[in-house]
């Protein structure tokens, strides 16, 4: 399958282009630092093109003919200290970015069968204890407001015909990368302590953490 990708070159874009190629999928990535990363050996097997999935542009027409497409477009939100540019970023990167993305799908001839949108569990918000699923509402923190925008922002596709896939993803750890790259250094001086405080991770069924 072709499979378009935003966010392609983040932690988890980059694992899942490796096991779609390992999959014989044809991954299509759009990224702002496209000849950056055609310098990588690595993509010389998929097709990489210049664009910012944050603002209208030629990229767009690249959907068209793409059996799937997988939104994951958005600021990193271990980057930087928050401030009112920085929280501007986060939200405005994920959810004009994916009115974009929507944009695409919408004027393609040929349109994927399947929108897979990128969320988060900090959906949720604080909620301490309570056992949360799918069907569970939103939070009113800054993420959950943000992850409740970025999830509507998707859902015109629906009327399109494309099928959604909402996938609130916790924090993902990679040895050398994402969040784990901010934490080691920490927890090797020493003040390193357990994250989250009361904010959702998921579990899996049986597991006890």
């Amino acid at each position: 399958m072709r499979i378009f990708i935003t966010g392609g070159s983040g932690l988890i874009g980059t694992h899942l282009v490796r096991r779609l190629l390992e999959a014989g999928d044809r991954p299509v990535v759009v990224s702002r630092r496209a000849d950056e990363l055609r310098r990588d050996p690595a993509t010389r097997d998929y097709e990489v093109l210049q664009g910012d999935p944050t603002a209208p542009g030629p990229w767009q027409q690249a959907v068209d003919g793409c059996d799937a497409v997988v939104n994951l477009v958005g600021h990193n939100v271990f980057a930087q200290r928050w401030n009112s540019e920085v929280k501007r970023k986060i939200r405005d990167s994920r959810v004009d970015g994916t009115e974009h993305v929507v944009a695409a799908i919408s004027v393609a001839r040929a349109r994927p069968q399947v929108l897979v949108q990128g969320s988060a569990t900090g959906y949720y918000g604080p909620r301490g204890d309570e056992e949360l699923d799918e069907s569970a509402p939103s939070g009113t923190d800054f993420l959950a407001v943000v992850c409740r925008e970025w999830e509507q922002a998707s859902a015109p596709v629906e009327a399109l015909g494309v099928r959604r896939a909402v996938v609130r993803t916790g924090i993902v750890l990679a040895a050398g990368d994402g969040a784990l790259k901010v934490m080691t250094p920490l927890f090797k001086l020493g003040p390193g302590v357990p994250v989250g405080g009361t904010a959702v991770s998921p579990r899996r069924e049986g597991s006890s953490g």
